[in-house]
């Protein structure tokens, strides 16, 4: 629900305020602390699961990786006002 929300604030600011350039990047999934808490210790096993998948195959994105692809896109600036932006787009 929140992510939703954001995506739309993000669309009706880029809309409304001419002056303002908005953007809603989804950076991935990322390897942080939390991915391997998850791992360990979510209670939903089909959720752990997948968290566990991810990282044996190596599908989690680098915080630096998703960072870079966003000062990426902001220089280049040719994103629409109040777009959304994934990571593998």
């Amino acid at each position: 629900m929140v992510k939703s929300c954001r995506d739309m604030m993000m669309k009706v600011i880029g809309e409304e305020e001419e002056n303002i350039r908005s953007l809603n990047y989804s950076p991935g999934p990322l390897v942080t602390d939390m991915t391997d808490i998850a791992c360990k210790n979510t209670k939903d096993m089909s959720l752990r699961s997948w968290f566990e998948e991810q990282v044996r195959s190596k599908t989690l994105v680098e915080c630096d990786a998703s960072a870079q692809k966003l000062m990426s896109i902001l220089e280049k600036n040719t994103f629409e006002n109040g777009a959304h932006v994934d990571y593998y787009e």
